[in-house]
């Protein structure tokens, strides 16, 4: 993988610059280091996703209390082949989505919820305005209030961080758990929490 925006009809890639392109190849380096421990295998995508219909699809789904459903099927439909079957930016793979998720009847009203103007363009901007009020630049983003103060952390790599926090505050999952773990686990082998 590597980053671009745009695909030629022949498969060309344009990457926006040389040093995108690079932080682009490292991030699925890394990306597939982590898949590699847990026995998995991910595919790039050919191409940066535009998420807005797949985000639509998520809050649609949230609204009939699917959202975790809705994700997982997603998920396991895209990542495997790097987004090349079921595609993040077509709307009728979405719309599909929803139908097997939510039922066909209360996935009908998708199409009027992510038209531009609609309630589902005013919650997505009203959902991206607070994730920036409270810093984010990635996901996943975690957020939280802590004497007063309000952070911020990008990217899973802090776990160990904000378990940390959770643990100064007497929030331990059980007795005896330790905080300052390595983010990086094999499936048999699972952190304390």
């Amino acid at each position: 993988m590597a980053l671009t925006t745009k695909l030629e009809d022949d498969g060309a890639r344009h990457p926006p610059t040389p040093n995108a392109d690079r932080r682009a190849k490292m991030f699925y380096t890394v990306a597939r280091e982590y898949a590699k421990l847990q026995g998995l295998q991910i595919r790039g995508p050919t191409k940066l996703l535009d998420s807005r219909c797949a985000n639509l699809g998520l809050m649609f789904a949230r609204q009939h209390g699917l959202a975790a459903k809705y994700l997982a099927h997603i998920f396991d439909a895209g990542w495997p082949n790097g987004w090349r079957e079921f595609e993040l930016e077509n709307e009728a793979h979405i719309e599909e989505a929803l139908t097997q998720v939510c039922g066909s009847e209360s996935a009908s009203g998708f199409t009027a919820y992510r038209a531009t103007g609609g309630a589902g363009d005013s919650a997505l901007r009203a959902s991206m305005e607070s994730a920036e009020a409270t810093g984010c630049v990635g996901v996943p983003h975690l957020a939280w209030e802590s004497g007063g103060k309000r952070f911020g952390m990008f990217g899973r790599e802090h776990l160990s961080l904000l378990r940390r926090k959770l643990h100064e505050k007497g929030l331990a999952r059980r007795e005896g758990a330790v905080a300052d773990i390595s983010h990086a686990w094999e499936p048999t082998r699972h952190p304390p929490v």
